[in-house]
């Protein structure tokens, strides 16, 4: 995955005209951080897995479902330490413009 300055700048080279840059994650006051929401607190953790144990157990849920459900919570912590340190985001925008004439 490219960052979002590369990306910006594989425009400029090609000879696109940047007009915004923006992330828009981060553009809200009133919702807060985007990576909040991927947050789960210890008992919602903990009753979330004890539900997939549980469905994993008694064989009403697909094979795979407890390592799946793992990786997602490890993914979702991944997620949330990106978007605290700023290496990651799910919404940068960037809008080029054509040149009216080509270079």
């Amino acid at each position: 995955m490219r960052s979002w300055k590369e990306a910006e700048n594989a425009g400029k080279n090609v000879g696109f005209d940047l007009i915004m840059s923006m992330d828009l994650a981060t553009a809200s006051v009133v919702s807060g951080p985007w990576y909040e929401r991927l947050r789960m607190g210890k008992y919602t953790h903990a009753i979330n897995h004890s539900i997939v144990s549980a469905v994993d157990a008694i064989g009403m849920a697909p094979k795979g479902l407890k390592e799946v459900h793992h990786m997602l919570v490890e993914v979702a912590k991944s997620l949330i330490k990106g978007g605290e340190v700023g290496v990651f985001t799910p919404m940068h925008l960037l809008l080029f413009r054509k040149p009216e004439t080509a270079q």
